[in-house]
């Protein structure tokens, strides 16, 4: 069997993270892979980023090399080049394989050694700013943490503290440990089609997810949603489509 070729199109933190874990479950799996673009394989899996210049050219020579491209969307906001296999978290997207690909997070060794730390605050957002989501569920407290280089925080929220973007994903896993809770918010784009990163994340910091239904859950209620068996039973169904 020819190994696949897991890359990520940028560096992006989060595309990088994502290909990772996708190689440590095919590693359990004994499913052979590279991460050598000018290697041998036939089938090539894309974790997508933002479509550059650079980032087309890149793809190219992996659309040269491989039979075929399977591009991993789990940003919705982000284009969609051609010439690639679609995979996708969200459901609504009938003319994609689908995969809940934010599931990955559970090869994080977090998912079982969450970070423990004293509760300091009693809420944190983070999250890039887009104006059809709906903030209103998040509380306008001064122990109230946002994250964001936008200016437009300032005009819902005039008591939490608001801080730049954190990029450095330990540094903001540390951040969201000594939160209480954290949020999804409501998102017409998102809501009841697509199961984020963010509730995984919460595992790793041991912080409750507060959802734009309402509904609370712990650490706890989300490990008993998703399972490392699932997952991998899930990447051989995928596999196998591939």
């Amino acid at each position: 069997m020819e190994p696949f070729l897991v890359v990520s199109l940028t560096n992006h933190r989060l595309d990088v993270m994502l290909a990772n874990w996708f190689c440590c479950a095919l590693y359990e799996l004994h499913i052979p892979y590279t991460t050598n673009v000018y290697s041998s394989y036939n089938k090539a899996i894309v974790f997508n980023g933002v479509l550059t210049k650079d980032s087309q050219v890149y793809l190219d020579i992996i659309n040269k090399r491989a039979e075929e491209v399977f591009y991993m969307v789990d940003d919705c906001d982000l284009e969609i080049p051609d010439s690639v296999t679609i995979v996708t978290q969200f459901f609504n997207n009938s003319g994609a394989i689908f995969f809940n690909i934010a599931s990955l997070a559970i090869m994080d060794y977090k998912w079982n050694s969450p970070l423990i730390n004293t509760k300091m605050i009693s809420n944190i957002y983070g999250g890039t700013f887009k104006p059809r989501r709906d903030y209103s569920i998040i509380p306008d407290i001064d122990t109230t943490i946002i994250l964001g280089d936008d200016d437009r925080w300032d005009k819902i929220f005039h008591n939490a503290v608001i801080l730049p973007k954190i990029r450095d994903m330990d540094l903001f896993y540390g951040l969201l440990s000594i939160s209480k809770d954290t949020y999804i918010v409501s998102d017409i784009l998102h809501d009841n089609i697509n199961v984020p990163l963010r509730l995984f994340e919460c595992v790793f910091a041991n912080t409750n997810c507060i959802m734009y239904t309402g509904e609370t859950l712990t650490p706890m209620d989300i490990k008993q949603l998703y399972t490392k068996k699932d997952l991998l039973r899930n990447i051989e169904c995928l596999i196998q489509q591939m």
